[in-house]
């Protein structure tokens, strides 16, 4: 079951961090069953490993900046 109060939070620009992203939360599934995991990329990205992937518009440099603040956890893992 999954905790919706907690989670994991990735953000991701460009396919090579978006890949990196599904990586890695593939190995949190695989150790943290119970743990959400939200994307938020500017890339096309349909996975089963994410519990939710939000659209960035207009992405740059310190997008992480503008997004991180949208998580919806209560407690944010935020990996970069």
């Amino acid at each position: 079951m999954v905790n919706e109060a907690c989670g994991v939070v990735f953000i991701a620009s460009g396919a090579f961090h978006a890949a990196a992203a599904a990586a890695a939360a593939k190995s949190i599934r695989a150790t943290n069953p119970w743990l959400a995991i939200d994307l938020f990329t500017d890339v096309e990205t349909k996975s089963e490993l994410f519990d939710r992937v939000v659209k960035i518009a207009n992405g740059h440099l310190r997008s992480k900046v503008d997004y991180l603040a949208a998580s919806r956890f209560e407690r944010t893992l935020y990996l970069d």
